[in-house]
Formats: structure tokens, C-alpha cells, sequence
């Protein structure tokens, strides 16, 4: 009978603890949606915290904060939405935070050994996947590096463009494109590293990831606490292992 009263009662706070849990929405580029999750869950173990995640284009997720949409936590691909959205009286300026830098590849699983853009050349190659300059960080720092290279002459033609980088590698995957430029951290888990290059980082400007606490958010402490989380120990390696650089500074403290 005790041992039951015992079970029964562990099961109802369990149950309880979950139901009580605070839950918040971490908006999130989609180039970082998987690192997020794993984040995220280490964020949550042992505590009262029930952390539900989004994610989109950096451009797409903007627009529905402006509109109203109630997230807690907002992870850009970029720096210029977190400060527009501070400077718009929307988030903390004191919360906004460098937590990443991401990485440029041309990824294609038909051409191995890929070692520069001259694979661009083959004219199998009629159609290059880039993620929409106009939504995704990630496509402008690509289009931005084509133009500096003098490459978009000769590929502009064949660009199609995706709403952010995991359209992009779809497009890619599913044959619809022969090639891609993506984000390190959508192949770097794949057996397949023959199958990409790394794009030198001094020939395109830092992809700098940045995030904000929201002013709508119901649970400003615990939004709080998970930014800094991002940059303890346990999240820097996550950040390591799927392809990404640690900031060199944050932008902001946050308290």
C-alpha cells in the first residue's frame, strides 16, 4: 500500500510539474532549428521549463513579431532584425547577443570532390540553389560573396531561389537543383564530406547569429537565463560539433 501511495503520488508530481511548467517559444532561423533542439533540451533537464521551438526564415520570423506573434525568444541568422526589433521598441536591447557564426558551403551529393567553385563550370549544372537574399542571411552572404568574386555574370541565370537554407538543400536533395550553397551545419553530420567545400570565411562577411529577448514575452527571467545558457560549456560544444564558430564578443550582456 505504501509503495503504491508512494508511485501514485511521484506520478502526480510529475504530471503536475508539466502542466506548471513554463512554456516559451524560441523563434529560430532555420539554419540553426536542429542545434536549437539540442540546446534546448539541455536548457530543460531539471527544470521547470517547457521550451517549445519554431522555425522559419529569418525574414519570415521578423515579420511575424512585428505582427504580433508571441514569442519569447528570437534566434537570427543575422544581427540587423534583433537590432531592428530593439531599436523598434520590441525586444531588450540589454538581451541582444551574438551566440553564433555560421559557415558557407556549395554542397552537392551528384559531385564529389568538390574542392572549389570551378565545379560551377560543368555545364550538368544548370540550376543553383541559394536561399532567398531578401529573407535569409544566408543568401545574402552568398550573393554577396558571388558578386565579390565576379561569379554572378555566369551562374545568375541558374540561381533559383529558396525561402531560407533548408528549402535550399531540399531543393538540392531532391534533385530539383544539381547544386546548392548552404550552411556547414545541414551537412556536417552527413557521410558525405567529399560532397561539399567550405567556403573560405574571409570571402564573405562573418555570418554573425545574433538573438533577442522579446518585450511581449510572458517569462522574461527564464528567456533570459536561456540566452545565457547558449554560451555555457554544454552549448558551445553542441555549437563545435554542428559546424559552427563561438562569437568572438557578445553585442550585449544581458542580466
Amino acid at each position: 500500500m505504501h509503495k503504491f501511495s508512494f508511485a501514485f503520488l511521484l506520478t502526480l508530481w510529475v504530471i503536475s510539474t508539466k502542466l506548471f511548467a513554463a512554456e516559451i517559444i524560441i523563434a529560430v532561423a532555420s539554419n540553426f532549428s536542429q542545434t536549437a533542439q539540442k540546446i534546448v533540451a539541455k536548457f530543460a533537464e531539471n527544470k521547470q521549463v517547457n521550451p517549445i521551438v519554431v522555425s522559419g526564415s529569418s525574414g519570415n520570423i521578423f515579420s511575424q513579431i512585428k505582427q504580433g506573434a508571441p514569442y519569447d525568444v528570437f534566434l537570427s541568422a543575422d544581427t540587423l532584425r534583433p537590432e531592428q526589433l530593439t531599436s523598434e521598441n520590441l525586444a531588450f536591447a540589454d538581451s541582444l547577443v551574438t551566440y553564433a557564426l555560421g559557415k558557407l558551403v556549395l554542397w552537392s551529393p551528384k559531385f564529389p570532390g568538390i574542392s572549389n567553385l570551378e565545379v560551377l563550370r560543368d555545364k550538368r549544372i544548370k540550376h543553383i540553389a541559394i536561399a532567398n537574399p531578401k529573407l535569409a542571411p544566408y543568401g545574402l552572404s552568398t550573393m554577396s560573396f558571388i558578386e565579390k568574386i565576379g561569379l554572378k555574370p555566369s551562374v545568375a541565370s541558374r540561381l533559383v531561389f529558396a525561402e531560407n537554407v533548408s528549402q535550399a538543400k531540399h531543393f538540392v536533395s531532391s534533385g530539383n537543383c544539381e547544386i546548392g550553397f548552404i550552411s556547414l551545419a545541414q551537412v556536417i553530420h552527413e557521410d558525405q564530406k567529399q560532397h561539399y567545400w567550405i567556403i573560405p570565411s574571409t570571402h564573405y562577411e562573418p555570418i554573425k547569429q545574433s538573438a533577442v529577448v522579446l518585450k511581449r514575452s510572458k517569462h522574461e527571467k527564464i528567456s533570459r537565463d536561456f540566452l545565457k545558457f547558449i554560451a555555457s560549456p554544454q552549448s558551445l560544444k553542441i555549437l563545435s560539433e554542428d559546424g559552427y564558430e563561438a562569437p568572438v564578443k557578445k553585442i550585449g550582456s544581458g542580466h
